[in-house]
């Protein structure tokens, strides 16, 4: 075992490295490096990286324990570096923020990622590294293909929220993995400039898999084992919150044909049936609720790009530009919803005659109750995007 002190990243404080490589000095000899984030992990995180030198040890290769401790407020640091692990401080919180900072300083070929909650077994490491060796970029670890041990994940987690993102991730991306949000997984480091990582939060998992869709790298899945979480040891897993983030990121990549098509489609229809298509009685309210449906594709459609181009587009000054062109943009569209409110005023002083359903004036008030509708959701998901813009800025 060879401790020396080497020149410590931005942030961090100064700590002995400790690597073990049957191969020579020199951190280019690392075969592997295993990164685990951790925020205040202090049960489990001594045992956790003395299973991961063990693993590495077992699998006769050369390698690190990198933990990146995440703004952790008990002793998990410390424990952490007593074990022999490289820590490295993120203050910045974040699931992605974490594995973000620790695949920046990782110096092994290949990186293992695992949790610090003892859920995951890194004595899996060797099919990890023989699957990465055969030319796999991104080799996943299954938790579906493998075993489930009793008490290690909530019922509904196994049969309703894993399943569902993993299988709206594979529709939209066609990816073919079991577990998408599997959290024992490993990565190449030559892969890693393809992937162009950015997310910060807990949909970094899915982030990890789109990206590396998107980049035609190889994927690969091997079947582990997931145990129950030790006594003392805190989930950071918000389930609705984080599943949500996942939605809203796998939508925000996937192709415009899911939302736009449909949009202009529901709008076309609606507007002949509202403007004079088909009995009146039938086809108004039918057009109404079209328009108001396509509407709200559209809008879906455009939030999630203004998402993307705000939270996730490296390009600085194009997410500055957006900022202040969705600043004017909630301005107009709130004008235009005025706008629709005084005109629907102005019709519902109207005679009950004249604005009988299938009557001209009827018809405009119906395509007026669908715009108010449309606009008055566009003010509100504008501003909840200006929001994400502040953060993002």
């Amino acid at each position: 075992m060879n401790a020396r002190l080497h020149a410590t990243p931005e942030g961090a404080t100064p700590l002995p490295m400790i690597l073990r490589e049957p191969g020579g000095p020199g951190a280019s000899s690392l075969d592997v490096s295993i990164v685990i984030p951790c925020l205040n992990e202090e049960p489990t995180i001594e045992r956790c990286v003395a299973e991961a030198w063990a693993a590495i040890e077992e699998a006769g290769v050369g390698g690190e324990v990198l933990v990146v401790d995440n703004g952790s407020t008990d002793a998990s640091a410390a424990l952490a570096h007593r074990g022999g692990a490289r820590v490295i401080h993120e203050p910045r919180r974040g699931y992605g923020r974490a594995y973000l900072t620790g695949l920046e300083h990782a110096r092994g070929r290949t990186i293992l990622m695992g949790d610090a909650d003892l859920t995951y077994d890194f004595r899996e490491l060797p099919a990890f590294i023989s699957l990465a060796r055969q030319g796999n970029d991104l080799v996943m670890g299954s938790r579906f293909r493998g075993r489930i041990l009793p008490g290690a994940m909530p019922w509904h987690h196994r049969y309703i929220g894993n399943p569902i993102l993993t299988g709206v991730l594979n529709l939209l991306y066609r990816s073919g993995v079991s577990d998408a949000h599997c959290g024992l997984r490993m990565v190449r480091a030559d892969a890693l400039e393809r992937l162009r990582l950015r997310s910060t939060g807990m949909e970094f998992a899915s982030e990890m898999v789109i990206r590396a869709r998107q980049a035609r790298l190889r994927i690969a899945e091997t079947p582990i084992t997931y145990a129950p979480r030790p006594g003392g040891s805190i989930s950071k897993l918000k389930s609705l919150r984080d599943g949500l983030r996942h939605v809203r990121y796998m939508l925000a990549y996937a192709a415009s044909g899911w939302f736009l098509v449909p949009a202009l489609l529901l709008a076309a229809v609606g507007g002949a049936l509202v403007t004079g298509v088909g009995p009146a009685p039938v086809s108004v309210p039918a057009g109404v609720l079209m328009l108001v449906a396509g509407g709200a594709l559209a809008q879906a459609h455009l939030g999630l790009r203004l998402y993307r181009a705000l939270a996730l587009d490296p390009n600085e000054r194009m997410r500055s530009a957006l900022r202040w062109a969705l600043t004017r943009g909630a301005l107009a569209v709130g004008g235009m919803a005025v706008i629709a409110e005084v005109a629907l005023a102005a019709l519902l002083g109207e005679t009950t005659r004249r604005l009988t359903i299938g009557s001209h004036h009827g018809r405009m008030f119906s395509m007026l109750v669908a715009l108010t509708i449309v606009t008055l959701a566009a003010t509100a998901w504008m501003a909840a995007l200006r929001r994400t813009a502040r953060a993002a800025a």
